[in-house]
Protein backbone atom coordinates (compact mmCIF):
# COMPACT_ATOMS: atom_id res chain seq x y z
CA UNK A 1 0.00 0.00 0.00
CA UNK A 2 0.95 3.52 -0.79
CA UNK A 3 2.21 6.14 1.15
CA UNK A 4 -0.41 8.36 -0.74
CA UNK A 5 -3.38 5.67 -0.38
CA UNK A 6 -2.55 5.55 3.87
CA UNK A 7 -3.30 9.20 3.39
CA UNK A 8 -6.67 8.62 2.13
CA UNK A 9 -7.79 5.78 4.69
CA UNK A 10 -6.60 7.96 7.42
CA UNK A 11 -8.71 10.75 6.14
CA UNK A 12 -11.65 8.48 6.47
CA UNK A 13 -10.57 7.70 9.55
CA UNK A 14 -11.81 11.07 11.16
CA UNK A 15 -15.77 11.23 9.85
CA UNK A 16 -16.44 7.84 11.54
CA UNK A 17 -14.74 8.94 14.85
CA UNK A 18 -17.14 12.32 14.79
CA UNK A 19 -20.09 10.10 13.72
CA UNK A 20 -19.42 7.14 16.58
CA UNK A 21 -19.20 10.68 18.88
CA UNK A 22 -22.06 12.16 17.53
CA UNK A 23 -24.41 8.57 18.15
CA UNK A 24 -22.84 8.31 21.87
CA UNK A 25 -24.33 11.93 22.39
CA UNK A 26 -27.54 10.78 21.29
CA UNK A 27 -27.67 7.98 23.62
CA UNK A 28 -26.10 9.87 26.50
CA UNK A 29 -29.19 12.32 26.44
CA UNK A 30 -31.73 8.99 26.41
CA UNK A 31 -29.85 8.11 29.54
CA UNK A 32 -30.09 11.35 31.10
CA UNK A 33 -25.86 11.70 31.93
CA UNK A 34 -25.70 14.33 29.04
CA UNK A 35 -24.88 16.87 31.57
CA UNK A 36 -22.15 14.60 33.33
CA UNK A 37 -19.91 13.98 29.55
CA UNK A 38 -21.31 17.49 27.99
CA UNK A 39 -17.89 19.68 28.39
CA UNK A 40 -15.57 16.73 27.84
CA UNK A 41 -18.18 15.78 24.63
CA UNK A 42 -17.28 19.21 23.36
CA UNK A 43 -14.06 19.33 23.85
CA UNK A 44 -13.26 15.83 22.19
CA UNK A 45 -15.68 17.18 19.25
CA UNK A 46 -14.27 20.46 18.47
CA UNK A 47 -10.56 18.68 18.64
CA UNK A 48 -11.76 16.10 16.07
CA UNK A 49 -13.17 18.16 13.78
CA UNK A 50 -10.63 20.94 14.36
CA UNK A 51 -7.77 18.11 13.32
CA UNK A 52 -9.86 16.54 10.56
CA UNK A 53 -9.99 20.50 8.89
CA UNK A 54 -6.49 20.62 9.65
CA UNK A 55 -5.59 17.24 7.84
CA UNK A 56 -8.16 18.01 4.62
CA UNK A 57 -6.52 21.16 4.25
CA UNK A 58 -3.18 19.68 4.28
CA UNK A 59 -3.73 17.35 1.61
CA UNK A 60 -5.11 19.98 -0.30
CA UNK A 61 -2.01 22.14 -0.27
CA UNK A 62 0.04 18.67 -0.81
CA UNK A 63 -2.29 18.21 -4.17
CA UNK A 64 -2.56 21.91 -6.15
CA UNK A 65 0.89 21.63 -7.07
CA UNK A 66 0.37 17.75 -8.12
CA UNK A 67 -3.43 17.67 -9.70
CA UNK A 68 -4.59 20.37 -12.34
CA UNK A 69 -8.08 19.54 -12.12
CA UNK A 70 -10.14 20.95 -9.39
CA UNK A 71 -12.67 17.86 -10.39
CA UNK A 72 -9.76 15.59 -9.48
CA UNK A 73 -8.90 16.85 -6.10
CA UNK A 74 -12.89 17.36 -4.95
CA UNK A 75 -13.30 13.45 -5.91
CA UNK A 76 -9.80 12.64 -3.44
CA UNK A 77 -11.32 14.94 -0.94
CA UNK A 78 -14.96 13.49 -0.74
CA UNK A 79 -14.19 9.52 -1.14
CA UNK A 80 -11.41 9.05 1.25
CA UNK A 81 -9.77 5.77 0.50
CA UNK A 82 -11.23 5.19 -2.53
CA UNK A 83 -9.70 3.88 -5.95
CA UNK A 84 -8.39 7.86 -6.58
CA UNK A 85 -6.05 7.45 -3.89
CA UNK A 86 -4.35 4.58 -5.86
CA UNK A 87 -3.54 6.29 -8.72
CA UNK A 88 0.10 5.61 -8.97
CA UNK A 89 0.79 8.89 -11.35
CA UNK A 90 -0.32 11.26 -8.34
CA UNK A 91 1.69 8.96 -5.58
CA UNK A 92 4.73 9.25 -8.33
CA UNK A 93 4.32 13.24 -8.86
CA UNK A 94 4.12 12.82 -4.45
CA UNK A 95 7.72 11.59 -4.29
CA UNK A 96 8.82 14.10 -6.71
CA UNK A 97 7.70 16.83 -5.49
CA UNK A 98 8.51 16.04 -1.69
CA UNK A 99 12.29 14.33 -2.69
CA UNK A 100 14.23 13.74 -0.07
CA UNK A 101 11.35 14.36 2.52
CA UNK A 102 9.20 11.23 1.25
CA UNK A 103 9.95 9.09 3.12
CA UNK A 104 9.70 10.69 6.88
CA UNK A 105 6.29 12.21 5.49
CA UNK A 106 5.21 8.49 4.69
CA UNK A 107 6.25 7.61 8.55
CA UNK A 108 3.98 10.38 9.70
CA UNK A 109 1.37 9.50 8.02
CA UNK A 110 1.34 6.48 9.01
CA UNK A 111 2.24 7.81 12.58
CA UNK A 112 -1.18 9.51 12.19
CA UNK A 113 -3.30 6.57 10.93
CA UNK A 114 -2.11 4.48 14.37
CA UNK A 115 -3.30 7.70 16.49
CA UNK A 116 -6.61 7.68 14.70
CA UNK A 117 -6.97 3.35 15.76
CA UNK A 118 -6.41 3.83 19.04
CA UNK A 119 -8.52 7.65 19.47
CA UNK A 120 -10.81 5.15 17.76
CA UNK A 121 -10.48 2.62 19.95
CA UNK A 122 -10.76 4.77 23.01
CA UNK A 123 -14.30 5.82 21.53
CA UNK A 124 -14.67 1.74 21.29
CA UNK A 125 -15.75 2.18 17.70
CA UNK A 126 -15.02 -1.18 17.17
CA UNK A 127 -16.60 -2.67 20.95
CA UNK A 128 -19.75 -4.69 19.67
CA UNK A 129 -21.35 -3.86 23.28
CA UNK A 130 -22.05 0.10 22.62
CA UNK A 131 -22.58 -0.06 19.09
CA UNK A 132 -25.19 -2.63 20.17
CA UNK A 133 -25.97 0.03 22.67
CA UNK A 134 -26.72 2.90 20.10
CA UNK A 135 -28.61 0.52 18.04
CA UNK A 136 -30.96 -0.04 20.51
CA UNK A 137 -31.09 3.39 22.23
CA UNK A 138 -34.30 4.45 20.73
CA UNK A 139 -36.53 1.79 21.74
CA UNK A 140 -39.48 2.04 24.57
CA UNK A 141 -38.67 3.44 27.93
CA UNK A 142 -38.79 -0.45 29.40
CA UNK A 143 -37.00 -1.63 27.00
CA UNK A 144 -33.85 0.88 27.62
CA UNK A 145 -34.52 0.17 31.11
CA UNK A 146 -34.17 -3.26 31.10
CA UNK A 147 -31.27 -3.01 28.66
CA UNK A 148 -29.66 -0.47 31.60
CA UNK A 149 -30.93 -3.27 34.29
CA UNK A 150 -28.63 -6.16 32.04
CA UNK A 151 -24.61 -7.10 31.89
CA UNK A 152 -24.36 -4.95 28.48
CA UNK A 153 -26.13 -2.34 30.10
CA UNK A 154 -23.72 -2.55 33.09
CA UNK A 155 -20.41 -2.60 30.43
CA UNK A 156 -22.38 0.53 28.86
CA UNK A 157 -22.44 2.73 31.87
CA UNK A 158 -18.73 1.61 32.72
CA UNK A 159 -18.30 3.02 29.41
CA UNK A 160 -19.91 6.05 30.61
CA UNK A 161 -17.22 6.50 33.12
CA UNK A 162 -14.53 5.17 30.49
CA UNK A 163 -15.74 8.45 28.67
CA UNK A 164 -15.92 10.79 31.34
CA UNK A 165 -12.01 9.67 32.77
CA UNK A 166 -10.54 9.19 29.50
CA UNK A 167 -9.52 12.80 28.83
CA UNK A 168 -5.98 12.33 29.78
CA UNK A 169 -5.54 9.38 26.96
CA UNK A 170 -7.51 11.61 24.15
CA UNK A 171 -5.35 14.35 24.99
CA UNK A 172 -2.46 12.81 24.96
CA UNK A 173 -3.69 11.43 21.36
CA UNK A 174 -4.40 15.21 20.39
CA UNK A 175 -1.57 16.04 21.45
CA UNK A 176 0.49 13.72 19.30
CA UNK A 177 -1.62 14.27 16.31
CA UNK A 178 -1.22 18.30 16.61
CA UNK A 179 2.52 17.41 16.46
CA UNK A 180 2.48 15.15 13.71
CA UNK A 181 0.38 17.23 11.37
CA UNK A 182 2.88 20.38 12.59
CA UNK A 183 5.87 18.30 11.36
CA UNK A 184 4.30 16.95 8.20
CA UNK A 185 3.58 21.08 7.34
CA UNK A 186 7.08 21.78 7.95
CA UNK A 187 7.86 19.02 5.78
CA UNK A 188 5.86 20.35 3.21
CA UNK A 189 7.50 23.69 3.43
CA UNK A 190 10.50 22.67 2.97
CA UNK A 191 9.85 20.83 0.12
CA UNK A 192 8.91 24.56 -1.78
CA UNK A 193 11.84 25.46 -0.49
CA UNK A 194 13.42 22.71 -2.62
CA UNK A 195 10.91 23.60 -5.31
CA UNK A 196 12.14 27.06 -5.45
CA UNK A 197 15.53 25.91 -5.79
CA UNK A 198 15.20 23.53 -8.47
CA UNK A 199 13.15 26.59 -10.47
CA UNK A 200 16.25 28.90 -9.95
CA UNK A 201 18.46 26.24 -10.75
CA UNK A 202 15.76 25.85 -13.80
CA UNK A 203 15.87 29.24 -14.65
CA UNK A 204 19.98 29.88 -14.91
CA UNK A 205 19.66 26.63 -16.84
CA UNK A 206 17.46 28.21 -18.83
CA UNK A 207 19.32 32.02 -18.97
CA UNK A 208 22.64 30.39 -19.91
CA UNK A 209 20.92 28.27 -22.83
CA UNK A 210 18.98 31.50 -23.91
CA UNK A 211 22.67 33.51 -24.01
CA UNK A 212 24.02 30.59 -25.96
CA UNK A 213 21.34 30.89 -28.61
CA UNK A 214 21.49 34.43 -28.80
CA UNK A 215 25.26 34.36 -29.37
CA UNK A 216 25.01 31.17 -31.86
CA UNK A 217 25.66 32.90 -35.01
CA UNK A 218 29.51 33.42 -33.70
CA UNK A 219 30.04 29.44 -34.32
CA UNK A 220 27.78 29.58 -37.24
CA UNK A 221 30.21 32.03 -39.21
CA UNK A 222 32.91 29.92 -37.83
CA UNK A 223 32.03 26.96 -39.74
CA UNK A 224 30.98 28.87 -42.52
CA UNK A 225 34.52 30.53 -43.27
CA UNK A 226 36.05 26.71 -41.83
CA UNK A 227 34.43 25.12 -44.92
CA UNK A 228 35.45 27.96 -47.50
CA UNK A 229 38.51 27.32 -46.77
CA UNK A 230 38.45 23.87 -47.31
CA UNK A 231 36.57 24.11 -50.56
CA UNK A 232 39.16 23.82 -53.52
CA UNK A 233 38.13 20.95 -55.57
CA UNK A 234 38.10 21.52 -59.01
CA UNK A 235 34.28 20.65 -58.86
CA UNK A 236 33.05 23.64 -56.90
CA UNK A 237 29.93 24.18 -59.10
CA UNK A 238 28.88 20.94 -59.07
CA UNK A 239 28.35 21.09 -55.23
CA UNK A 240 25.81 22.67 -53.10
CA UNK A 241 25.12 22.83 -49.43
CA UNK A 242 22.36 22.55 -47.23
CA UNK A 243 22.43 23.53 -43.46
CA UNK A 244 19.89 21.87 -41.43
CA UNK A 245 17.83 24.43 -39.59
CA UNK A 246 16.69 23.49 -36.04
CA UNK A 247 14.45 24.92 -32.88
CA UNK A 248 17.63 24.61 -30.45
CA UNK A 249 17.31 23.54 -26.69
CA UNK A 250 20.98 23.02 -25.53
CA UNK A 251 23.96 24.69 -25.70
CA UNK A 252 25.84 22.53 -28.06
CA UNK A 253 27.52 23.62 -31.13
CA UNK A 254 26.44 21.02 -33.27
CA UNK A 255 24.92 21.54 -36.95
CA UNK A 256 23.73 19.20 -39.32
CA UNK A 257 24.76 19.33 -43.43
CA UNK A 258 23.71 18.07 -46.37
CA UNK A 259 26.44 18.09 -49.40
CA UNK A 260 25.07 17.24 -52.64
CA UNK A 261 27.36 16.81 -55.73
CA UNK A 262 26.28 16.61 -59.29
CA UNK A 263 27.70 13.00 -61.10
CA UNK A 264 27.57 12.16 -64.55
CA UNK A 265 24.53 9.95 -64.55
CA UNK A 266 23.41 10.66 -60.96
CA UNK A 267 23.57 13.05 -57.43
CA UNK A 268 25.26 12.36 -54.58
CA UNK A 269 23.81 13.45 -51.68
CA UNK A 270 26.30 12.97 -48.02
CA UNK A 271 24.51 13.43 -44.76
CA UNK A 272 26.82 14.55 -42.35
CA UNK A 273 27.16 16.13 -38.80
CA UNK A 274 29.54 18.56 -37.82
CA UNK A 275 30.65 18.92 -34.29
CA UNK A 276 32.71 21.75 -32.99
CA UNK A 277 35.56 20.95 -30.43
CA UNK A 278 39.07 21.68 -29.25
CA UNK A 279 41.87 20.64 -28.76
CA UNK A 280 40.88 18.62 -25.71
CA UNK A 281 37.25 17.11 -27.35
CA UNK A 282 37.60 13.98 -29.95
CA UNK A 283 34.62 12.20 -30.99
CA UNK A 284 34.59 8.46 -29.99
CA UNK A 285 32.60 6.18 -32.86
CA UNK A 286 31.23 2.87 -32.92
CA UNK A 287 32.69 0.40 -35.43
CA UNK A 288 30.87 0.12 -38.64
CA UNK A 289 28.17 -1.91 -39.25
CA UNK A 290 26.10 -2.93 -42.26
CA UNK A 291 25.83 -3.22 -45.89
CA UNK A 292 28.14 -0.86 -47.90
CA UNK A 293 25.90 -1.11 -50.95
CA UNK A 294 24.35 2.62 -52.56
CA UNK A 295 20.63 1.93 -53.63
CA UNK A 296 19.41 3.77 -56.71
CA UNK A 297 15.61 4.66 -56.97
CA UNK A 298 13.99 7.29 -59.17
CA UNK A 299 14.08 10.41 -58.68
CA UNK A 300 11.01 12.41 -58.44
CA UNK A 301 8.48 13.96 -60.61
CA UNK A 302 7.26 17.30 -59.03
CA UNK A 303 9.85 19.51 -61.48
CA UNK A 304 7.69 18.74 -64.37
CA UNK A 305 4.59 20.69 -65.90
CA UNK A 306 2.38 18.58 -63.78
CA UNK A 307 1.14 19.82 -60.04
CA UNK A 308 2.62 18.52 -57.57
CA UNK A 309 1.42 15.78 -55.50
CA UNK A 310 4.04 14.77 -52.62
CA UNK A 311 3.39 13.78 -49.49
CA UNK A 312 4.78 15.90 -46.37
CA UNK A 313 5.74 13.85 -42.82
CA UNK A 314 7.16 14.72 -40.12
CA UNK A 315 9.07 12.30 -37.67
CA UNK A 316 6.53 11.23 -35.45
CA UNK A 317 5.08 9.47 -38.24
CA UNK A 318 5.89 6.42 -39.84
CA UNK A 319 8.96 6.55 -42.48
CA UNK A 320 9.23 4.90 -45.58
CA UNK A 321 11.73 2.81 -45.86
CA UNK A 322 15.17 4.13 -46.53
CA UNK A 323 17.78 3.78 -48.96
CA UNK A 324 20.80 5.39 -47.69
CA UNK A 325 23.75 3.22 -46.91
CA UNK A 326 24.13 3.72 -43.17
CA UNK A 327 27.03 5.32 -41.36
CA UNK A 328 27.00 4.51 -37.55
CA UNK A 329 25.93 6.85 -35.26
CA UNK A 330 27.84 9.02 -33.80
CA UNK A 331 28.64 9.05 -29.53
CA UNK A 332 30.69 12.24 -28.15
CA UNK A 333 32.85 11.52 -25.53
CA UNK A 334 34.40 14.91 -24.06
CA UNK A 335 37.65 15.29 -22.17
CA UNK A 336 39.44 12.90 -24.42
CA UNK A 337 43.07 14.40 -24.81
CA UNK A 338 44.26 14.10 -28.06
CA UNK A 339 47.83 12.61 -28.50
CA UNK A 340 50.08 14.90 -31.16
CA UNK A 341 50.29 12.02 -33.59
CA UNK A 342 46.40 11.30 -33.34
CA UNK A 343 45.03 9.29 -36.28
CA UNK A 344 42.02 12.00 -37.23
CA UNK A 345 43.23 14.17 -39.79
CA UNK A 346 43.49 17.92 -41.04
CA UNK A 347 41.02 18.33 -43.68
CA UNK A 348 42.33 20.13 -46.39
CA UNK A 349 40.11 19.04 -49.12
CA UNK A 350 36.43 18.35 -47.78
CA UNK A 351 35.01 17.51 -51.32
CA UNK A 352 38.08 14.72 -51.03
CA UNK A 353 37.89 13.38 -47.45
CA UNK A 354 34.19 13.09 -47.82
CA UNK A 355 35.08 10.72 -50.46
CA UNK A 356 37.57 8.63 -48.91
CA UNK A 357 37.59 5.99 -46.35
CA UNK A 358 34.95 4.25 -44.20
CA UNK A 359 35.49 5.97 -41.07
CA UNK A 360 32.49 8.04 -39.77
CA UNK A 361 35.02 10.26 -38.92
CA UNK A 362 36.63 11.63 -41.74
CA UNK A 363 38.92 14.25 -40.41
CA UNK A 364 38.66 18.24 -38.61
CA UNK A 365 38.52 21.28 -40.24
CA UNK A 366 40.62 23.71 -38.13
CA UNK A 367 39.11 27.67 -36.97
CA UNK A 368 40.92 29.77 -35.00
CA UNK A 369 40.37 28.43 -31.13
CA UNK A 370 38.55 25.21 -31.93
CA UNK A 371 38.05 22.22 -34.42
CA UNK A 372 35.48 21.17 -36.60
CA UNK A 373 35.12 17.22 -36.80
CA UNK A 374 33.11 16.07 -39.79
CA UNK A 375 31.20 12.79 -39.57
CA UNK A 376 29.67 11.14 -42.03
CA UNK A 377 26.03 9.64 -41.47
CA UNK A 378 25.05 8.73 -44.48
CA UNK A 379 25.15 8.06 -48.47
CA UNK A 380 22.65 8.44 -50.99
CA UNK A 381 22.63 8.64 -54.65
CA UNK A 382 19.89 9.59 -57.40
CA UNK A 383 19.23 10.40 -60.68
CA UNK A 384 17.58 13.51 -59.99
CA UNK A 385 17.93 15.85 -56.79
CA UNK A 386 14.11 15.30 -54.65
CA UNK A 387 13.49 18.00 -52.45
CA UNK A 388 10.71 21.04 -52.89
CA UNK A 389 10.79 24.78 -51.44
CA UNK A 390 9.05 26.47 -48.61
CA UNK A 391 7.41 28.64 -51.29
CA UNK A 392 5.55 25.56 -53.26
CA UNK A 393 5.00 24.45 -49.96
CA UNK A 394 2.94 27.60 -49.36
CA UNK A 395 1.38 27.77 -52.73
CA UNK A 396 -0.38 24.35 -52.41
CA UNK A 397 1.66 22.25 -54.62
CA UNK A 398 1.33 19.30 -51.82
CA UNK A 399 -0.57 17.16 -50.65
CA UNK A 400 -1.71 16.67 -48.21
CA UNK A 401 -1.51 20.02 -46.89
CA UNK A 402 0.10 20.69 -43.84
CA UNK A 403 -1.36 20.96 -40.95
CA UNK A 404 -1.99 23.58 -38.74
CA UNK A 405 0.51 21.68 -35.62
CA UNK A 406 2.77 20.97 -38.77
CA UNK A 407 2.69 25.36 -39.76
CA UNK A 408 3.17 26.26 -36.55
CA UNK A 409 6.05 24.00 -35.47
CA UNK A 410 7.83 25.25 -38.72
CA UNK A 411 7.05 28.41 -37.70
CA UNK A 412 9.03 27.98 -34.38
CA UNK A 413 11.74 26.12 -36.55
CA UNK A 414 12.19 29.24 -38.90
CA UNK A 415 12.29 32.18 -36.04
CA UNK A 416 14.34 30.24 -33.64
CA UNK A 417 16.93 29.63 -37.00
CA UNK A 418 16.92 32.93 -37.88
CA UNK A 419 17.91 34.34 -34.46
CA UNK A 420 20.76 31.89 -34.69
CA UNK A 421 22.06 32.76 -38.63
CA UNK A 422 21.17 36.27 -39.05
CA UNK A 423 24.35 38.55 -39.88
CA UNK A 424 26.18 35.45 -41.10
CA UNK A 425 26.74 34.24 -44.72
CA UNK A 426 24.14 31.81 -44.38
CA UNK A 427 21.47 34.27 -44.21
CA UNK A 428 22.22 36.80 -45.83
CA UNK A 429 19.58 39.63 -46.72
CA UNK A 430 18.55 38.40 -50.55
CA UNK A 431 17.50 35.38 -48.96
CA UNK A 432 13.69 34.04 -50.13
CA UNK A 433 11.27 31.02 -49.30
CA UNK A 434 12.90 29.39 -51.98
CA UNK A 435 16.40 28.97 -49.90
CA UNK A 436 14.49 26.77 -47.63
CA UNK A 437 14.27 23.35 -48.80
CA UNK A 438 13.14 20.26 -47.69
CA UNK A 439 14.91 17.11 -49.35
CA UNK A 440 13.64 13.38 -49.88
CA UNK A 441 15.77 10.89 -48.56
CA UNK A 442 13.51 7.52 -48.91
CA UNK A 443 12.80 5.00 -51.46
CA UNK A 444 9.17 7.07 -52.06
CA UNK A 445 10.81 10.26 -53.53
CA UNK A 446 8.16 12.16 -53.69
CA UNK A 447 7.72 11.86 -48.97
CA UNK A 448 9.61 15.28 -47.52
CA UNK A 449 10.13 15.90 -44.12
CA UNK A 450 8.42 18.32 -43.45
CA UNK A 451 10.04 19.00 -39.75
CA UNK A 452 13.49 19.27 -41.58
CA UNK A 453 14.01 22.49 -43.55
CA UNK A 454 17.39 22.98 -44.60
CA UNK A 455 18.93 26.02 -46.06
CA UNK A 456 20.53 25.87 -48.97
CA UNK A 457 24.14 27.84 -49.72
CA UNK A 458 26.80 28.03 -52.23
CA UNK A 459 30.19 27.89 -50.52
CA UNK A 460 31.49 31.28 -51.47
CA UNK A 461 33.40 33.87 -49.66
CA UNK A 462 30.73 36.57 -47.72
CA UNK A 463 30.61 40.23 -49.21
CA UNK A 464 30.08 43.57 -47.94
CA UNK A 465 28.48 45.33 -50.37
CA UNK A 466 24.67 45.31 -48.04
CA UNK A 467 24.36 47.78 -45.00
CA UNK A 468 23.68 45.65 -42.08
CA UNK A 469 20.46 47.86 -41.33
CA UNK A 470 18.91 47.48 -44.29
CA UNK A 471 19.64 43.68 -44.04
CA UNK A 472 17.76 43.66 -40.68
CA UNK A 473 15.14 45.45 -41.33
CA UNK A 474 14.10 43.77 -44.71
CA UNK A 475 15.08 40.15 -43.38
CA UNK A 476 12.69 40.59 -40.22
CA UNK A 477 9.74 41.72 -42.92
CA UNK A 478 10.45 39.00 -44.94
CA UNK A 479 10.30 36.75 -42.09
CA UNK A 480 7.26 38.14 -40.71
CA UNK A 481 5.50 37.81 -43.75
CA UNK A 482 6.40 33.85 -43.69
CA UNK A 483 5.56 33.74 -40.21
CA UNK A 484 1.87 35.09 -41.50
CA UNK A 485 1.42 32.89 -44.12
CA UNK A 486 2.17 29.61 -42.49
CA UNK A 487 -0.50 30.41 -39.63
CA UNK A 488 -3.32 30.84 -42.38
CA UNK A 489 -1.73 28.30 -44.65
CA UNK A 490 -1.63 30.65 -47.65
CA UNK A 491 0.48 33.14 -49.17
CA UNK A 492 0.35 37.18 -48.85
CA UNK A 493 0.44 37.97 -52.63
CA UNK A 494 -2.86 35.82 -53.22
CA UNK A 495 -4.89 37.61 -50.47
CA UNK A 496 -7.39 40.91 -50.92
CA UNK A 497 -4.97 42.98 -48.50
CA UNK A 498 -2.22 42.62 -50.74
CA UNK A 499 -4.25 42.90 -53.81
CA UNK A 500 -5.72 46.13 -52.64
CA UNK A 501 -2.35 47.44 -53.13
CA UNK A 502 -0.15 47.87 -56.90
CA UNK A 503 2.27 44.88 -57.24
CA UNK A 504 5.30 47.77 -57.65
CA UNK A 505 7.52 48.52 -60.28
CA UNK A 506 10.89 47.42 -58.63
CA UNK A 507 11.91 45.25 -55.65
CA UNK A 508 12.02 47.88 -52.74
CA UNK A 509 8.27 49.28 -53.86
CA UNK A 510 7.02 45.55 -54.00
CA UNK A 511 8.46 44.78 -50.66
CA UNK A 512 7.43 48.06 -49.40
CA UNK A 513 3.58 47.40 -50.29
CA UNK A 514 3.76 43.54 -49.10
CA UNK A 515 4.30 45.11 -45.83
CA UNK A 516 1.48 47.28 -46.17
CA UNK A 517 -0.57 44.50 -46.78
CA UNK A 518 1.17 42.34 -44.18
CA UNK A 519 0.31 44.98 -41.46
CA UNK A 520 -3.23 44.73 -42.37
CA UNK A 521 -3.59 41.20 -42.40
CA UNK A 522 -2.11 40.68 -39.08
CA UNK A 523 -4.75 41.69 -37.65
CA UNK A 524 -6.64 38.37 -37.78
CA UNK A 525 -4.02 36.17 -36.48
CA UNK A 526 -4.86 36.69 -32.91
CA UNK A 527 -8.36 35.55 -33.19
CA UNK A 528 -6.93 32.64 -35.41
CA UNK A 529 -4.06 31.22 -33.62
CA UNK A 530 -4.00 33.70 -30.21
CA UNK A 531 -1.99 36.10 -28.80
CA UNK A 532 1.19 34.14 -28.34
CA UNK A 533 1.33 33.83 -32.36
CA UNK A 534 0.39 37.33 -32.82
CA UNK A 535 3.05 38.75 -30.81
CA UNK A 536 5.82 37.14 -32.60
CA UNK A 537 4.52 38.65 -36.08
CA UNK A 538 3.94 42.10 -34.81
CA UNK A 539 7.31 42.59 -33.26
CA UNK A 540 9.03 41.08 -36.64
CA UNK A 541 6.40 43.31 -38.70
CA UNK A 542 7.20 46.65 -37.07
CA UNK A 543 7.48 46.12 -33.38
CA UNK A 544 11.41 45.62 -33.09
CA UNK A 545 11.68 49.25 -34.88
CA UNK A 546 13.18 50.93 -31.50
CA UNK A 547 15.15 47.66 -30.97
CA UNK A 548 18.66 48.39 -30.04
CA UNK A 549 21.20 46.48 -32.11
CA UNK A 550 23.07 44.98 -29.57
CA UNK A 551 20.01 43.47 -28.49
CA UNK A 552 17.96 42.58 -30.56
CA UNK A 553 18.60 38.55 -30.58
CA UNK A 554 17.62 38.61 -26.96
CA UNK A 555 14.39 40.77 -27.35
CA UNK A 556 13.50 38.36 -30.36
CA UNK A 557 13.72 35.52 -28.30
CA UNK A 558 11.42 36.50 -25.89
CA UNK A 559 9.58 38.33 -28.00
CA UNK A 560 9.16 35.90 -30.94
CA UNK A 561 10.46 32.32 -30.28
CA UNK A 562 9.44 31.93 -26.87
CA UNK A 563 5.90 32.97 -28.07
CA UNK A 564 5.87 30.78 -30.62
CA UNK A 565 7.00 27.99 -28.73
CA UNK A 566 3.72 28.33 -26.11
CA UNK A 567 2.01 28.41 -29.20
CA UNK A 568 3.32 24.65 -30.40
CA UNK A 569 3.45 23.41 -27.33
CA UNK A 570 -0.45 24.35 -26.39
CA UNK A 571 -1.12 22.57 -29.85
CA UNK A 572 0.95 19.42 -29.17
CA UNK A 573 -0.96 19.26 -25.94
CA UNK A 574 -3.99 18.27 -27.39
CA UNK A 575 -5.44 16.04 -30.34
CA UNK A 576 -6.26 18.08 -33.31
CA UNK A 577 -9.36 17.30 -35.18
CA UNK A 578 -9.81 16.90 -38.68
CA UNK A 579 -11.25 20.42 -38.84
CA UNK A 580 -7.63 21.89 -37.83
CA UNK A 581 -6.06 22.77 -41.19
Amino acid sequence: MSGFEIAGIVLGAFPLAIETLDKYREVAKRFRFWHKIRLEYQKCSDNLTYYQLTYKMHLKLLLLPLVVSDDKIRELLADPGGKAWKDQVVSDLLLDRLQESYELYLRHITSIAEVMQKLNHELAVNEDTIQQAISTSKGPIISRLKQAMSKDGMEYQLYKLKFSNGATVRNELFAELKDLLERMKGLLDMSKETQLVGKRALAIKASTIDAAICSFFVHANKLYRALTSAWNCYCQQQHCVHLLLQHRTNKKSEFEVLFTKSLESSWEVRQTRIVEGDDVTIGQLKKPTGSNQVSMFRGPTHREKQPIKSSLRTKSQTPTMDTRRAIPAVTLITATTLADDTDVPQISSLCISLDQGDEPCCGFLPEEDCRYYVYKLSLLQMRTPSSITLDEILRGRVQPAPTRRQRYSLALILASSFLQLLDTPWLPATWSKSDIIFTSAAADSAVFALDQPHLSRGLVAPGNTEKKATTFLHSLDLLGIILLELCFGAILENHMYRKKWPPGSNEAEKAAFDLMAAREWQVEVNEEAGPDYFEAIVWCLGGHRGTLPEVWRREMLQKVVQPLERCRQFLSGREIGSGDT
